[in-house]
């Protein structure tokens, strides 16, 4: 499997977009992913403003991980750790 594939920032920003985490899933980061999907769903239900940032949070690490690994050139698959 091809591990030095570049990771589209606006993809995983999509991602999280869509559902919180995925994104820094699609970059490598599952256990991160998985904390801040948790912690969006526990936000959401404690209350709507703290599932928000979670959830934006996501969106914008999502998109600065992507950069990174494109800068270091080295995007880990998906069952890597990063």
């Amino acid at each position: 499997m091809d591990t030095t594939s570049t990771k589209n920032p606006v993809l995983a920003a999509g991602l999280s977009l869509l559902i919180p985490g995925a994104g820094q899933m699609y970059c490598g980061q599952v256990g991160m992913g998985a904390a801040l999907l948790i912690a969006a769903i526990i936000g959401y239900w404690i209350f709507i403003v703290p599932g928000v940032i979670v959830h934006v949070g996501s969106i914008a690490w999502a998109y600065m991980k992507a950069n990174q690994l494109n800068r270091e050139g080295a995007a880990p698959s998906m069952g890597a750790r990063a």
